[in-house]
């Protein structure tokens, strides 16, 4: 059996062999930048090559214009293979097959299609071949929902809604007062801080320590005369006063 199997792959691989060497890349002459030149037509897009000089000792190799043709040409050949070793289940056609795939980079489309014919048709062994006896699942006559109705999912929805309104308000209303600030129309009481002793609004408040507690409080300029007797750095009748810098409101108009 295995001896018949051998004969049956060499033949098919001569006769592969027999039909790459009578398919070669035809060729013609054109005039090209002022002189008459060898071409042929790119066997993946079908541009035109022409003669170069560096093509000299290679030029019956080239087979595409570039590298994206040349890509595409061994993946049209990777495919072709994976077609006809679907029905290959002998190692001997195994490896004619792996000739014939390196062999035929120099051959068009057309005849890489007939090569593929003749091997699926010549190799293929009744006796060997393996019947596929899967059977796909049944398909459901439900139609699919995409959308998702639960409550959780439309409560959502509206949080993340609720969310972009409130976001975008705050930004209309911040581009609202920056033009404002730019025409001088802004609200006198933007930026303006309280007192910390009369909870009165100013403009401008002195820091200074006032008490026995040292800490630092801003007051306004009412307050500032009662507590440092309306010198800077103080006198002996208010004790606990230290001057510490002055606060203004920059978003003042």
């Amino acid at each position: 059996m295995l001896l018949a199997v051998a004969r049956q792959t060499t033949k098919a691989t001569s006769n592969i062999k027999a039909s790459i060497s009578t398919l070669p890349l035809p060729t013609r002459i054109i005039f090209d930048r002022g002189k008459h030149v060898e071409a042929k037509d790119c066997i993946t897009c079908g541009r035109v090559i022409t003669w170069r000089k560096k093509w000299e000792r290679c030029w019956n190799e080239v087979t595409t214009c570039s590298k994206r043709c040349k890509t595409t040409r061994r993946r049209e050949l990777r495919r072709a293979k994976r077609n006809i070793t679907s029905t290959i289940t002998s190692p001997l056609e195994t490896a004619a097959l792996d000739e014939t795939i390196t062999r035929s980079a120099t051959m068009p489309p057309l005849a890489l299609k007939t090569i593929t014919t003749t091997t699926a048709t010549t190799t293929t062994i009744p006796s060997l071949t393996l019947a596929s006896t899967t059977t796909a699942p049944p398909l459901s006559s439900q139609p699919i929902n995409l959308i998702d109705t639960s409550d959780d999912a439309i409560t959502t929805n509206q949080t993340v809604q609720q969310l972009r309104k409130e976001r975008k308000k705050r930004k209309k209303l911040l581009q609202k007062n920056k033009r404002a600030k730019r025409e001088g129309r802004q609200d006198p009481s933007i930026g303006r801080k309280d007192c910390q002793t009369c909870a009165k609004a100013s403009d401008v408040l002195v820091r200074c320590r006032i008490d026995a507690t040292k800490n630092w409080f801003l007051i306004c300029g009412k307050c500032w005369n009662k507590y440092s007797g309306g010198v800077p750095d103080g006198d002996l009748k208010h004790p606990h006063y230290c001057y510490g810098g002055v606060w203004k409101n920059l978003h003042k108009v």
